[in-house]
């Protein structure tokens, strides 16, 4: 009788798992450029030596600049001191969803962010970064909405 007690409770506890497998968080990447890096201290950053692919960034929302209030400054963190190095910004077009993400989003595991790849093509640095995060179905489905609806660049 205790056998099967225990079969059931295995098979009871391995529908369950099945079927709420959707609502735990799951991982989660997004690849994106670095904005306006030939304006800062990327160059700079790249000829010191600083600049590695799986490099760790710092992601800072800018709330007061006055062409997106919803810009996503990258920065790169110093080992030894508390100074940083602004690399660029987050594209006009995702800042939304991810401003919301470091806002208001309650993870699960914080948000990391590195340096995924970069190339020089005509004198100019192209610097691509991931983030990941554990994401619930819940979270996923309102980047998708943000990502959807997000604001086209204004003409000036």
């Amino acid at each position: 009788m205790l056998n099967v007690r225990v079969n059931l409770y295995e098979h009871v506890s391995r529908w369950f798992q099945w079927l709420t497998a959707p609502f735990r968080p799951q991982p989660w990447r997004w690849v994106l450029p670095l904005k306006g890096s030939f304006y800062y201290d990327a160059e700079l950053a790249e000829a010191s030596g600083w600049l590695m692919v799986g490099r760790k960034l710092q992601l800072s929302c800018e709330p007061e600049n006055r062409y997106d209030r919803q810009a996503v400054q990258i920065s790169l963190p110093f080992a030894h001191s508390n100074q940083t190095a602004l690399l660029g910004y987050i594209p006009y077009s995702h800042s939304p969803a991810l401003t919301w993400l470091l806002k208001n989003a309650q993870l699960s595991a914080p948000l990391e962010a590195k340096l995924f790849s970069g190339y020089r093509q005509y004198q100019r640095l192209h610097l691509f970064m991931i983030i990941q995060a554990r994401l619930s179905i819940w979270q996923r489905v309102r980047l998708s909405q943000l990502k959807r609806s997000a604001p086209k660049k204004p003409l000036e």
